[in-house]
């Protein structure tokens, strides 16, 4: 048996051998395809979003080489601040090309490579400029492809609204269970490695969907040439949430209480929150008015449940909430299919993006204060405006007192109101932190 791991050494070369994700892969492809044609499309980037193991990365890697592309990629693994990203990404991106180990040199005939920001949906955005600015800045001047790989989209898309007109999202959903079985039996037949039927379920729901996971465990109990479900005793279910996307989009296609309960307990969501999911998702989930009120009936004495559970502290009551919470969706949706996408509860995001913003209005304020000698409240009431319309009347001024008062690119888009990657806020973030020319 070879010591590389199986989930590289069996990793898809081709875009069409990647297991499911059929309409996803057909959508990268087309995206790709339309770089064929001189100049840059209209979206040059393109978003893989999805849960971790379903062969985003995969498919990333699969489309350079179907298009006949190189690539660059960085992951979680590399240091992704602004100025790594300035250092590595940018250079290449804006000009004709670049080497895979970052050195940047011209051809005669351009040729499209491929950029890769693995995980970007964790991208540092507080030391230089930011990496999120960055790659705003990527995606506005490059003449290459780019791809962001993320399982949590709103993540990356919440601080930037250049990085969502200038992709293409492309959703990916999780494996069905008999795609998965069939690679593990191919992988273990090439590696000599019999494995039950039984053995093969057992991995695919520790390992909770995650194909690259189900992979791995496999290989790591194989040593004897054979697999059992008895070799599997012991092993614990991988500590892995389910998508909550994932999660609530199964309890609305689901008829089987026992199978949507056991779906909730996967969620490791509290009942607080999934209500939450579920009341924002339910109405576009309906097959009808009268499901829908029904609906939301179950819904409402789940919130009961919700309420005296914690009111109380006798938290036994939110078994009764998920119980509620799944007859509510079964019954709203009565089997009915609408193919839309599970959305994010518009009030979290709401709470999301105002403690954001909280937290770096915060940051400002005690800067200032700090300077100024004075109170929060003071600036906030007093300086704060005064501030902001110096900003606004000199460029020249806000870049000296961004520099004095060490701002952040987030605190400096605070301070002006504007978003992180607006061309005023790098343009006076780049003067204020840029080498001086002696």
């Amino acid at each position: 048996m070879s010591d590389l791991p199986w989930a590289e050494k069996y990793r898809p070369i081709k875009l069409d051998e990647v297991i499911g994700n059929d309409r996803a892969k057909a959508a990268l492809r087309q995206w790709a395809r339309s770089w064929s044609k001189k100049g840059t499309p209209a979206q040059p980037g393109v978003i893989l979003a999805g849960p971790p193991g379903v062969g985003k990365t995969t498919c990333a890697i699969a489309i350079a080489k179907e298009m006949s592309w190189d690539y660059i990629e960085m992951n979680a693994s590399d240091r992704r601040t602004g100025k790594e990203l300035r250092r590595i990404v940018l250079p290449g991106a804006s000009t004709n090309t670049f080497s895979l180990d970052g050195n940047y040199f011209s051809l005669e005939e351009g040729k499209r490579h491929l950029i890769i920001l693995d995980e970007a949906d964790n991208i540092d955005s507080r030391d230089d400029i930011g990496g999120i600015a960055v790659v705003s800045e990527l995606l506005k001047t490059t003449k290459q492809p780019v791809i962001l790989i993320v399982n949590d989209l709103y993540e990356l898309t919440r601080r930037s609204e250049s990085i969502k007109k200038s992709c293409k999202v492309i959703r990916f959903d999780a494996l069905m269970k008999d795609d998965i079985a069939r690679v593990l039996h191919e992988i273990g037949d090439s590696e000599g490695v019999k494995i039950s039927f039984d053995a093969v379920m057992i991995m695919i729901e520790m390992a909770g969907g995650d194909a690259r996971a189900a992979i791995n465990d496999m290989q790591s109990v194989a040593l004897k040439g054979s697999i059992t479900s008895a070799d599997l005793k012991g092993m614990s279910k991988r500590n892995k949430t389910v998508d909550i996307r994932e999660g609530v989009t199964r309890l609305f296609h689901s008829v089987d209480p026992k199978k949507s309960l056991s779906t909730i307990r996967l969620l490791e969501e509290d009942p607080g929150g999934l209500i939450l999911w579920i009341d924002e998702n339910m109405p576009s989930n309906s097959a009808s008015i009268e499901t829908l009120t029904a609906g939301f009936e179950s819904l409402s004495q789940a919130s009961r449940f919700i309420a005296l559970g914690g009111r109380h502290s006798y938290y036994r009551l939110w078994s009764y909430a998920n119980d509620m919470m799944a007859l509510g969706a079964i019954i709203a949706s009565g089997g009915y299919e609408s193919g839309e996408q599970t959305k994010f509860p518009l009030i979290l995001t709401k709470f999301r993006r105002r403690n954001a913003v909280v937290s770096v209005r915060r940051g400002l304020l005690e800067k200032i204060s700090k300077y100024a000698h004075t109170s929060p409240r003071n600036v906030y009431n007093v300086m704060l405006p005064f501030l902001r319309n110096a900003f606004d009347s000199s460029e020249k001024f806000a870049s000296a007192m961004t520099a004095r008062l060490n701002l952040t690119n987030e605190e400096l888009a605070a301070l002006l109101d504007m978003p992180e990657d607006s061309a005023v806020v790098s343009r006076i973030y780049k003067s204020a932190f840029s080498p001086r020319q002696s």
